[in-house]
């Protein structure tokens, strides 16, 4: 029985699993030193002697994946010369499969399923690298692996440029390898990072596709035909301009855009099925529109103002108790661009929200509310007209959420706030007669300060 070949004493390799690319070819190894028994993915350049290129390519991937830790990019396990084999070997996390095999199905993809599965976690670890000044150069679907949880993981930097250590004579040697079309057709390096930012835009219209475009020709009317929100398609429009210059600066930008455009895009298609029906009281609509007491208010006047104040982004928080100094979760409060409301659910209509107060505020009032408030973008449909049971408690249901969520956050700051100040080594514990603890100012010679802070709030221990 023929031994298997280890590599550095360390990666034994097996006899399946052989992929060869344009200057290596890699195989699976068992990694010897993992106890869980991982698999490893061992890239071996190719046997040529001083090959300027092999050389330049080996430096360039292993300068860049010693610098990156991502959960998005392949680690690195080791690299080096196997004496035995005469090569250069780098040793990385074995990933079962790339998009490449993915994209031979020609299964197109939403966007939703696309920027949640693949394109958010791909442009955070570009716009990660692009922060280290690493360019990858050669972003493609082979070169996007995937686990088999579907986590995506981008591979080969082998062309990759470090910008803040350019090398003229170097990057010549590496020129000529592209991958059309997800390389641009410029053929110099004058913008940095608009090479990636144009291979994330094709990218994305392959996957979208289903692979439609073969050739730049195609790339324009593949995204003509997508069914893509404007504000997603313009972005994309962007990334595969063949301007470099008219292109997102680098993946940082593009995932900012990205995050915003998806943000815009969710709270339209939440505000499309939420809905948070109002009412109003005499009270409230007599406020709103100035009406001397004992006179009827305008309603409908009344409502429109509302729904003109509410329409855009708006600050909610939950009401507060001032007797038992308590968060009141009964009482809503929102403020809009000029109005401050009050609401509580409706108890004959569960589904409703009964305006129970409303109050013109200065800017000033309003900012200084703001601060402590949740920042509520547009996903919810504001309405005084039925809009169907199911709509109106997802609205309902929406707000709550988010103002729990806000609560608990609130709730989980002033404990961390509360901790870093107990913490403080000025502070000692003194046992108290009552059973809980109070906490006094000690000096280095144990005698108490006058300081005295009381247990406010924080459970002894």
């Amino acid at each position: 029985m023929t031994a298997k070949k280890v590599i550095n004493g360390r990666f034994m390799l097996l006899g399946d699993e052989l992929r060869i690319g344009g200057l290596s070819e890699v195989r699976r190894a068992f990694d010897m030193s993992n106890p869980d028994g991982a698999f490893a993915a061992i890239k071996l350049l190719r046997q040529e002697e001083d090959n300027p290129v092999l050389e330049t390519f080996l430096g360039r991937e292993t300068q860049s994946l010693k610098q990156l830790e991502h959960p998005n990019i392949v680690r690195m396990l080791d690299s080096g010369w196997d004496g035995d084999l005469g090569r250069y070997f780098i040793a990385l996390e074995w990933v079962d499969r790339s998009l490449k095999d993915d994209l031979a199905a020609r299964r197109p993809m939403s966007w939703a399923a696309f920027f949640d599965q693949i394109g958010r976690p791909l442009i955070g670890a570009l716009s990660y690298a692009h922060g280290l000044e690493i360019e990858h150069r050669d972003l493609k679907p082979s070169n996007v692996l995937l686990t088999q949880e579907g986590v995506p993981k981008l591979a080969d930097f082998g062309i990759a440029k470090i910008r803040s250590k350019v090398n003229a004579a170097a990057d010549a040697t590496v020129a000529e390898f592209r991958s059309s079309p997800y390389s641009p057709p410029e053929r110099d390096d004058l913008v940095p990072y608009a090479r990636d930012v144009f291979g994330f835009g094709v990218l994305a219209l392959q996957i979208l596709s289903g692979g439609k475009a073969t050739d730049y020709p195609h790339l324009e009317e593949v995204l003509k035909e997508l069914d893509l929100a404007s504000e997603i398609r313009a972005i994309l429009a962007r990334c595969i301009d063949f301007d470099p210059r008219k292109r997102p600066a680098n993946a940082a930008v593009l995932e900012q855009q990205l995050l915003d455009a998806d943000e815009i895009c969710g709270n339209r298609q939440a505000r499309r099925s939420s809905h948070l029906w109002l009412q109003l009281t005499r009270g409230a609509a007599a406020s709103i529109t100035a009406v001397p007491r004992g006179t009827d208010p305008d309603w409908e006047r009344a409502k429109n103002i509302i729904l003109a104040d509410l329409g855009g982004t708006v600050h909610v928080d939950y009401g507060f108790n001032a007797q038992t100094k308590e968060t009141d979760t009964n009482t809503i409060c929102v403020a809009g661009s000029e109005w401050y409301v009050r609401l509580k659910q409706d108890e004959t209509r569960r589904e409703r929200a009964v305006v129970m107060s409303a109050a013109a505020k200065g800017e000033e009032w309003l900012a200084r509310w703001r601060e402590h408030a949740l920042k509520l973008p547009p996903v919810l449909n504001w309405t005084f007209k039925d809009p169907g049971e199911e709509a109106a408690y997802q609205g309902w249901d929406l707000l709550l959420d988010r103002l729990d969520k806000h609560k608990a956050d609130k709730e989980q700051a002033a404990h961390e706030q509360d901790v870093q100040r107990l913490g403080d080594p000025g502070l000692r514990q003194v046992p108290c007669l009552r059973g809980g603890l109070t906490f006094r100012l000690v000096g280095a010679d144990n005698s108490a300060g006058t300081g005295v802070r009381d247990h406010c709030g924080v459970e002894a221990r």
